[in-house]
């Protein structure tokens, strides 16, 4: 910023101190007095840093004695902790009026926890982090924050209604973290595509920029090093450097994100769909255990399902949820349905089918009943695919995509796009 629009000006920093004086979260004045307390007492010289130490000794994070100070130790962390408070009891404020609800609590990190959306929000100023809070099948109403760009992606214009779950991240090293340190066994602890590509041939070159993409992010938090050539001296341990880099990783963000459906209960219950009602219907999906308000729209949710699938004729008075082959037919018909309505707005022919390889600009995604899809927009014609959190990297640019089992690996495409917006 300071590059592109020049130094700012003293009255700027002094509004800016003036602003922060009050601010129960870490401040730019608080980053002074912390450094300055490492010292021992501080003897503040500015109006602001005396103010600042007034409201912090309110919150019991100063003390004064003989007209020095001493901040508390720890005071950056102990001041972000007074801010995510804060944002949790303005959030939780409005959803306690008029209900009966349990306490407000983190997430469990031992187990998955499923519930009924009821706050998402941006909880900080550069929309990095994300609070997102569920009501539980028990009534509790339960929280976790999110920062992994996976997690910010798959909660992205989620609304209030989805069902989600927030699941304990468990550290663990990665297919890239093991052919990474393959190569380097090989080579004395030095890993390069190049490398890699003279040992395993058949490496696509995609695989290989993923590969060096992990020991690009350990090297700003753990040991390895790297060099201009593009070669990392990774050393013979990297396994357990990359389970250490996981571990750090996870005590940041210990929670990942999953929604079972975006649609809301009452969108599921006449879906020409297939719904996440269906999947529990047919017991591909656990209920919600418990005697919540969550618990009892859910259970009246899938009588309401069960009643509309025996009138649409999906599933018979007898049996207790649709077949594999009604869910699958279901699914169909909305992805038909879908690209009907598309192919209108694009005056593009879509298809529905997922090819071995996709190719074309990623224009949007879409949430449908049974769950998130991706656009890819081609030049003869356009695709419906399943989404993935990793191509809103690529939103509005050329993209590619190689099947790989069940699941589409996705890379930038070569060359221009045609510049189409996001949307």
């Amino acid at each position: 910023m300071t590059r592109a629009l020049g130094p700012r000006i003293d009255l700027d920093l002094a509004r800016e101190r003036m602003a922060e004086i009050d601010l129960r979260a870490p401040t730019g004045l608080d980053r002074e007095l912390a450094a300055a307390g490492r010292q021992g007492l501080i003897w503040p010289d500015r109006p602001e840093l005396v103010r600042r130490l007034e409201h912090l000794a309110r919150w019991d994070l100063a003390d004064r004695s003989q007209g020095a100070w001493r901040v508390a130790d720890g005071l950056i962390a102990r001041l972000k902790a007074l801010a995510d408070a804060d944002d949790l009891e303005r959030a939780v404020a409005p959803l306690r009026s008029g209900r009966k609800l349990q306490p407000l609590l983190e997430a469990d990190r031992a187990s998955v926890m499923m519930g009924e959306l009821v706050h998402v929000s941006i909880a900080d100023d550069f929309g990095d982090r994300f609070l997102a809070i569920i009501e539980t099948g028990q009534g509790e109403l339960r929280y976790a924050r999110f920062e992994r760009a996976d997690d910010l992606a798959v909660l992205d214009d989620i609304q209030p209604g989805a069902i989600v779950s927030f699941e304990p991240v468990v550290p663990a090293v990665r297919p890239s973290d093991e052919a990474v340190a393959r190569v380097a066994a090989q080579t004395g602890g030095i890993y390069s595509p190049t490398l890699h590509g003279e040992r395993e041939a058949d490496v696509g070159s995609g695989i290989m920029a993923a590969n060096v993409r992990r020991p690009e992010a350990m090297r700003r938090l753990v040991s390895s090093t790297g060099a201009p050539s593009g070669e990392f001296d990774v050393g013979s341990d990297h396994l357990a450097t990359a389970l250490r880099f996981e571990e750090r990783l996870a005590q940041r963000a210990p929670f990942a994100a999953k929604v079972q459906s975006y649609w809301s209960l009452g969108e599921q219950v006449d879906a020409l769909a297939r719904s996440h009602l269906d999947r529990v219907l047919a017991g591909e999906a656990p209920a919600p255990e418990g005697d919540s308000g969550f618990s009892r729209r859910f259970e009246r949710a899938l009588q309401q399902r069960r009643l509309f699938l025996i009138e649409q004729g999906w599933m018979g008075e007898q049996e207790a949820g649709p077949s594999r082959q009604a869910l699958q037919r279901m699914a169909t018909l909305e992805l038909s349905a879908k690209a009907k309505d598309l192919s209108g707005e694009l005056g593009l022919h879509v298809l529905t089918h997922v090819p071995n390889r996709v190719a074309g600009v990623y224009a949007r995604r879409i949430d449908l009943a049974q769950g998130r899809m991706a656009l890819i927009i081609g030049d003869r014609h356009a695709m419906l695919v399943p989404w993935r959190p990793a191509l809103e990297r690529f939103a509005g640019r050329g993209v590619e995509g190689v099947l790989r089992g069940q699941t589409l690996s996705w890379k930038l495409e070569r060359g221009l796009g045609i510049g189409l917006a996001p949307s």
